[in-house]
């Protein structure tokens, strides 16, 4: 049997949690039988995977009052390919306006090009004025928003990954992923602990010290190639402006004990 364990990922003002089992052997057991997945459910776990990535990658390395850049076209609309060559002039201006500045630049970006005029997606770290951008992207209209104070940037990441679901495999994408990041992007890593009883988890996990846990965002299912299951959500600090953190203090999520059951069934091999 499998341990019940629980990763936690910090991310600027918020805690990405998930609970699942270990995937242990005994001698001479034997193996369960791998679930048989349907290509639509994959794909539907590969984009709440990689939406999941994304929002931690948004929240742990942007701040209030960085940007969210869309830059469009003006006059005729360019090729795919075109618009690649564009944005990476770009992303090279604004390295180097950064750098004279002795500035740190950090982006993410990501291009729709299916469902009306191309235009791209960029999240980035201020550093130069507004006027400045502007008059590096030589292209069009730069629509411009300073992100958030409450420092939690899920919705738009859910959105930027919307945007792209349906097109990044295209040939001709201008970014063969769903979305493309600079090198200077700090990934958090998930700190581990094991050993979680099952009448603990019963019980329902509890906000750390200062958090609360965002009702929206529990999320109970099955990984769609292993049949393991697992619960995921997030933590928001009190103090970081989300609206609901006032009201969230004392929050316990109720779990039900199908939902153990659940996770401690698929440890079994």
């Amino acid at each position: 049997m499998g341990k019940i364990y629980r990763d936690v990922v910090t991310a600027g003002t918020t805690k990405f949690v998930k609970i699942g089992v270990t995937h242990e052997t005994t001698p001479g057991a034997k193996r369960r039988p791998r679930e048989k997945s349907t290509s639509k459910a994959v794909a539907a776990g590969n984009e709440r995977n990689a939406k999941r990535n994304l929002q931690m990658i948004l929240n742990n390395n942007f701040l209030p009052d960085d940007w969210h850049l869309i830059l469009s076209y003006g006059g005729a609309e360019p090729t795919t390919k075109q618009a690649r060559k564009d944005l990476d002039d770009f992303k090279r201006r604004m390295a180097r306006a950064y750098k004279a500045k002795g500035k740190n630049l950090k982006w993410v970006v990501t291009t729709e090009f299916k469902d009306g005029r191309i235009h791209h997606h960029m999240v980035c770290s201020a550093g130069v004025s507004m006027e400045e951008i502007l008059t590096i992207w030589r292209h069009g209209h730069v629509l411009h928003r300073a992100l958030s104070k409450s420092g939690d940037y899920r919705e738009l990441a859910a959105y930027m990954i919307k945007e792209t679901s349906q097109t990044f495999r295209e040939p001709d994408a201008p970014c063969r992923r769903r979305y493309c990041c600079s090198r200077s992007i700090e990934r958090p890593v998930a700190d581990r602990e094991e050993g979680i009883s099952a009448a603990t988890f019963l019980k329902g996990p509890e906000p750390d010290p200062g958090y609360f846990i965002d009702p929206g965002s529990v999320f109970n299912a099955r990984n769609e190639l292993t049949g393991r299951g697992y619960l995921q959500y997030v933590m928001i600090k009190l103090n970081s402006g989300f609206l609901k953190g006032a009201m969230c203090a004392e929050q316990r999520i109720k779990i039900s004990e199908k939902q153990v059951d659940c996770l401690l069934q698929c440890s079994m091999f």
